[in-house]
């Protein structure tokens, strides 16, 4: 299945990255009430940072995650 030439494995990899991305950087943003949550979960108050880089990070790898569809 292919839209605009696109594989929809690839559409669902870009997709999927760009969610990552989006959490990365509202997580590292670090507003109050995402630090107060992280907290409230038992997490250091600065744990915000960690998970934010940890999406970021994530998001990087397009490639590897269409290889698994």
């Amino acid at each position: 299945m292919t839209l605009f030439g696109i594989s929809a494995a690839t559409l669902l990899a870009w997709l999927l990255s760009l969610v990552f991305l989006g959490a990365g950087v509202v997580n590292a943003a670090g507003w109050a009430a995402i630090k107060d949550d992280f907290v409230r979960w038992g997490y250091p108050r600065w744990w915000n940072l960690v998970t934010g880089w940890w999406l970021r990070l994530s998001r990087c790898r397009p490639r590897a995650l269409r290889a698994l569809c």
